[in-house]
């Protein structure tokens, strides 16, 4: 399975708050999501346990745990990040 599990572009229908991570999120971090309403992802984190950023149709973008989005259409474009690990795999410079 590819990792992160959700690509960036996937569009994606935020769901409701997971309540059990609300300790892992900042007030300001936790005040900025939004409820159904899709969205597209862009960049994942994994420091803390996997989490998506997602940009929503006013622009603004938050953080959810995979358990508070719903997976619209994947992404299958390949994009910079993904070339970029490609080539260090083959161990081929920029």
């Amino acid at each position: 399975m590819k990792y992160p599990p959700i690509t960036r572009g996937t569009s994606v229908k935020t769901t409701e708050a997971n309540l059990s991570k609300r300790v892992e999120w900042t007030d300001e971090g936790w005040e900025k999501r939004q409820w159904q309403v899709i969205g597209m992802v862009g960049l994942h984190h994994d420091s803390h346990g996997l989490c998506y950023e997602v940009t929503h149709p006013d622009g603004t973008v938050a953080s959810y745990d995979p358990t508070e989005i719903e997976v619209l259409g994947m992404s299958t474009k390949p994009d910079a990040d993904d070339i970029q690990e490609a080539m260090e795999l083959l161990g081929q410079p920029d």
